[in-house]
């Protein structure tokens, strides 16, 4: 029977990345994706390739894969799935540490074959590889902290440096050498002083990069300052730029983007496997560790309050690692927990994946849409939608406006052209008091897993009367 447990795991593993590989989407359908996506045929943070802080790892894996793949956006995601292939090797040793070799396996099955991790992996986006370095990075943590041995000390803050110039967002992820620190400290005392300052240089390795890239320090600079600034008070969704309330962003976080988009990827069937294992935990209540969990739950805690109030709350994908965390926490404590719910959810989870993965790669995103429905002499006001249009070359003439009374002026200067306007400017007019008169054209809608925010676009058209 664990032969046969043993051959079931590797094959969802197989089909899982298999399918990840097969269907990486082609799709630039967001700001975000359009920006990385042209960085890999011209690295410059002054155009926005990619924006700052410019994810230099990331584009370099991505830079790499395009040589041989044509697609920029599929470059980048099959790079997100051959790392995440990787990270198989250290979940499946932090489980083992505590769990059954059996157990482990499918801890480590399960972790991996997420559908909406599926949906991640195979977007244009860095939280595939930052996930994946991210795995290899806790596990150097227990190494570290098991080892004396210098080298050991400094796979950490090595990996670090990486996950850093792949995502800076996983930044709270660094409390992580603090818990190893604390630890070393009575072991080498004084002597950690020269790791702290190790593992700063050694985050000058991308930081450099980017020096160089925007033309020194002075360039550099201002390109931090001003997406800090946008970041926290514009357009970065964090509560200082939002009106939100706590209970309200904590709500959002904990069910929309943590259970129903993490856990379950809007599949009542995954719902369902997830409840049987909580019950099958519940159950085994009296035989959970948490007392060893103390990383993990430290790692989660610090990124549950950064996530909660330096991040864009309305984009689940930011969350996602609370959701791997989570569940690495309960299940690495639960060493008596049987493998059979695990075997249901991985099951479910490798089949709704595919059928996300293969949905994404082969429908047209709803920004994609709106782009090639526009004909004829025409100018198309949108919030966001107008990088994609940018990065399809469209034909007719698209702008990004955030202020009515720019608008207004500008369309003075089309008056031979239809005059467009999408839903989201039209959110946007309305927090400043305006509702322009307009007729509904037509509605172009992907799904919302996919992208939350762009996935439901009505195009209007204005009426000049």
């Amino acid at each position: 029977m664990k032969k046969i447990s043993f051959m079931l795991a590797v094959g969802l593993l197989a089909i899982t990345f298999t399918l990840r590989l097969l269907y990486a989407s082609p799709f630039a359908a967001t700001w975000d994706e359009v920006d990385f996506s042209l960085a890999l045929d011209r690295y410059d943070l002054a155009m926005m390739q990619p924006h700052f802080p410019g994810y230099p790892f990331f584009i370099f894996m991505g830079m790499l894969i395009h040589t041989w793949i044509d697609n920029p956006s599929e470059a980048l995601a099959i790079g997100n799935t051959i790392l995440l292939i990787t990270a198989t090797v250290p979940i499946y040793l932090i489980c083992r540490q505590r769990v059954s070799k059996e157990l482990a396996i499918w801890i480590t099955v399960v972790l991996q074959t997420g559908s909406y991790l599926s949906v991640l992996a195979t977007q244009a986006m860095s939280e595939g590889a930052a996930l994946a370095i991210l795995w290899w990075y806790i596990w150097s943590l227990y190494i570290a902290r098991a080892k004396a041995a210098f080298w050991c000390q400094v796979i950490p803050l090595f990996l670090f440096a990486i996950l850093m110039g792949i995502r800076v967002s996983y930044i709270p992820f660094g409390a992580g050498l603090f818990w190893l620190w604390h630890t070393d400290w009575k072991r080498r005392g004084a002597k950690v002083l020269f790791l702290v300052v190790l593992a700063g240089l050694m985050q000058f390795i991308w930081i450099g990069a980017l020096v160089w890239n925007t033309g020194g320090l002075d360039g550099f600079l201002k390109l931090a300052f001003g997406f800090v600034s946008g970041h926290f008070t514009e357009w970065g969704g964090a509560a200082t730029a939002t009106n939100d309330p706590i209970f309200h962003r904590i709500a959002n976080l904990v069910w929309t983007n943590i259970v129903w988009t993490g856990l379950f990827a809007h599949s009542f069937l995954v719902a369902g496997a997830f409840i049987l294992l909580l019950l099958v935990v519940i159950w085994k209540w009296q035989s959970l560790h948490f007392k060893q969990e103390a990383l993990i739950f430290l790692l989660f805690s610090a990124y549950f309050i950064w996530n909660l109030l330096a991040q864009n709350i309305d984009k689940p994908r930011h969350s996602y690692p609370l959701v791997l965390l989570l569940l690495l926490l309960i299940l690495r404590a639960s060493p008596r927990v049987t493998v059979v719910p695990l075997i249901v959810i991985a099951l479910l989870q490798t089949s709704v994946g595919g059928m996300l993965v293969r949905e994404q790669a082969t429908s047209l995103p709803a920004t994609y849409q709106l782009a090639l429905y526009i004909q004829g002499e025409a100018t198309v006001y949108t919030w966001e939608e107008t990088r994609v249009m940018e990065y399809l070359q469209v034909p007719y003439t698209h702008k990004r406006v955030q202020q009515y009374a720019y608008f207004l002026q500008d369309k003075k200067y089309r008056k031979h052209d239809t005059i467009y306007v999408t839903n989201h400017l039209l959110s946007g007019f309305q927090t400043q008091g305006i509702q322009p008169q307009v007729e509904r054209v037509k509605t172009f809608r992907s799904n919302p897993l996919f992208d939350p925010i762009y996935s439901d676009i009505t195009l209007y058209r204005l009426d000049e009367k």
